[in-house]
């Protein structure tokens, strides 16, 4: 394969806007909405909790498991719950960012190496790799 980066991120933990910027809250009291329990970001949050806050996942009140980001991000709008997910993903979202965890994580366009000189897929690989590095928020 053959691959380059195309933003860092991290994850954050949002809220509904409403919601005070740094509220006096335990983590483990508040209503968690978390992604399926196969999903790449679940996981991670998992690992990133226990390993800057010490926070088991089973200590967390997940009210609900949604198969996307979308989803999630749309309940937490809607005042159900709070939720973790990539600080990419909220851009245009009405929501609240609470806190993010310090951890960057990066996101890779790959190609298979063999096909990387193929006309279309350089120009689809140049497009996207521009598009990304136009964004304020990756960095």
């Amino acid at each position: 394969l053959y691959s380059e980066m195309l933003c860092e991120d991290h994850i954050v933990l949002i809220g509904p806007e409403d919601v005070r910027e740094q509220p006096d809250f335990s983590l483990k009291d508040l209503p968690i909405i978390g992604r399926e329990r196969l999903s790449g970001t679940q996981k991670a949050v998992e690992e990133l909790l226990f390993a800057e806050r010490q926070i088991a996942a089973h200590e967390l009140h997940y009210i609900a498991h949604v198969k996307d980001t979308a989803t999630l991000v749309a309940m937490v709008e809607n005042g159900v719950g709070y939720g973790f997910v990539s600080s990419y993903a909220i851009k245009r979202a009405r929501v609240r960012t609470i806190f993010e965890l310090e951890t960057k994580r990066a996101f890779y366009l790959a190609v298979l190496a063999t096909r990387k000189d193929d006309a279309l897929l350089q120009s689809f690989f140049n497009f996207t790799m521009e598009l990304y590095r136009r964004d304020d928020d990756c960095e």
